[in-house]
């Protein structure tokens, strides 16, 4: 298994994937943020209510005390955005894979990993929390433990894995390169943001980057075999005998199996 981060393979790709289906993409994506505009929406209302002007005679408590209640929405928010958004990852990373391997996907998709959705709902608020704890310390623990984790979803929904023992294997995958990981995370979350700089509605258009991109790394980590062969690839590599991994033309043994190839 590698994990060396290809980064700038990983980008090129999802963006290809991105472009090929970009109308499908942005359906799906208009399908997953309608609930979470809903639960910001009714936070802000809330937030609103909450709020207290500050006059001359207001004391050190009551700033406290709004700013702790606004703190505590904002958590509260994000964990009911996890929850909401745990209903529709398992159908997206589904609908990422089934593209990869050449198939036509549809909005329809968004919906194929109900089945998944308590262990990806566990996971998600577990990296939530711990997302969460790294952010409130300096906030670069946060974006460090947001590369490590990244694989967790797509380790559920590829190999049916418990929530614990897939944040244990993604972080167990990524922690020698974690740099290049939180690298990654932060690339890509940008570049899923940067439709909000073409009248913020180009972010249906760019926001799947997020989860292409971290399909693609999953392949290239754990199905090798399955990635496109590139016409270097073609002249210098050959299948493993057993497994089919692609390796060096000139290998006595497959790198993923150990099989002997003479």
């Amino acid at each position: 298994m590698a994990n060396k981060v290809r980064l700038g393979e990983w980008i090129t790709e999802g963006w290809n994937l991105l472009k090929a289906q970009w109308q499908t993409w942005t359906a799906m994506t208009i399908v997953f943020f309608i609930p979470v505009a809903v639960v910001i929406g009714i936070e802000q209302i809330v937030s609103f209510k909450m709020q207290k002007p500050f006059g001359s005679s207001a004391s050190l408590v009551d700033f406290v005390r709004t700013f702790s209640q606004s703190m505590t929405l904002s958590i509260l928010t994000s964990f009911i955005v996890a929850i909401v958004n745990a209903f529709f990852l398992g159908g997206i990373y589904r609908a990422a894979f089934k593209q990869m391997r050449g198939e036509d996907i549809s909005v329809a998709d968004i919906f194929s990993g109900m089945d998944l959705y308590i262990k990806i709902l566990v996971a998600a608020l577990l990296i939530n929390a711990i997302q969460l704890l790294g952010t409130f310390l300096c906030y670069f623990p946060g974006l460090i433990a947001q590369g490590l984790m990244m694989l967790t979803i797509p380790l559920i929904v590829q190999k049916n894995m418990e929530p614990l023992d897939a944040i244990k294997e993604s972080f167990n995958t990524t922690k020698s390169e974690w740099l290049m990981f939180t690298v990654l995370i932060v690339v890509t979350s940008l570049l899923a943001a940067a439709g909000v700089i073409l009248c913020v509605v180009g972010i249906f258009f760019t926001y799947p980057l997020l989860f292409l991109i971290t399909a693609v790394a999953y392949r290239d980590i754990y199905e090798p075999e399955s990635r496109p062969m590139s016409r270097v690839d073609e002249l210098y590599s050959k299948h493993c005998r057993v497994c089919g991994a692609s390796i060096p033309v000139n290998a006595a043994f497959c790198d993923k199996c150990g099989a002997g190839q003479v």
